[in-house]
C-alpha cells in the first residue's frame, strides 16, 4: 500500500480526522480527540516491507482501541458507522 492508499483508508475510519501537526510531510489521523501519550502511537514506513492486508488489520486494530475508550453514545455511533 502506498501513501495515497493509506491516507485513504485512514480518512476512511468512521470519526478519523486528518491533521498536519508536524507539517506537511506527516500525516496524523484521530478519532474522537488527540492522544498525547506517544507510547500508543505507531509509525509505518510504506515501503512495501508490510502486506496491505496487514496494514489494513493494525489500522482496524488502533481504531478499535480508541473508539473503546470514547464515552458509549460516541462509541455506539461510530462503530455503528464502521
Amino acid at each position: 500500500m502506498d501513501r495515497e492508499g493509506m491516507l485513504a483508508y485512514l480518512g476512511g475510519r468512521p470519526g478519523a480526522v486528518e491533521d498536519y501537526p508536524f507539517g506537511d510531510d506527516v500525516a496524523v489521523f484521530k478519532v474522537g480527540g488527540y492522544h498525547l501519550n506517544k507510547r500508543h502511537w505507531n509509525t509505518i514506513e510504506l515501503d512495501g516491507s508490510v502486506p496491505a492486508d496487514e496494514l489494513a488489520e493494525l489500522v482496524d486494530h488502533c481504531w478499535e482501541l480508541v473508539v473503546a475508550k470514547l464515552p458509549r453514545r460516541d462509541r455506539d455511533a461510530l462503530r455503528a458507522l464502521g
